[in-house]
C-alpha cells in the first residue's frame, strides 16, 4: 500500500510550453531587442529561469525573471491540459 503517489504535472498533464517560451521570447525583445524563434528557445523546457539566461549569455538575469514570471501568469489562459487528460 503506498501512503503517497508523486508524479510531474507541468509537461505530464498539463502543457506549458507554448506559454513558457512565449513568455520569454517577450522578455528577450523588449529588454535585448532580439527576435527569437520559439524552437531557439526551446532548451529553456529543461532548464532553470536562471540557468536560461545564463546558456543566453545574461548574467544578473533577476529581473528579467521576474518579468518572465509575469509575462507567463498574463497568459496562462493559453496553458492548456494534453489530450486524453480530463
Amino acid at each position: 500500500m503506498y501512503d503517497h503517489v508523486i508524479f510531474d504535472v507541468d509537461g505530464t498533464l498539463i502543457d506549458t510550453g507554448f506559454v513558457t517560451l512565449s513568455s520569454l521570447q517577450r522578455v528577450l525583445k523588449e529588454e535585448l531587442n532580439r527576435d527569437f524563434e520559439i524552437e531557439e528557445l526551446a532548451f529553456a523546457l529543461g532548464s532553470t529561469s536562471k540557468g536560461t539566461f545564463d546558456i543566453l549569455g545574461i548574467k544578473n538575469a533577476d529581473e528579467y525573471i521576474l518579468k518572465w514570471y509575469k509575462y507567463f501568469l498574463d497568459m496562462r489562459d493559453k496553458v492548456k491540459v494534453f489530450v486524453g487528460i480530463e
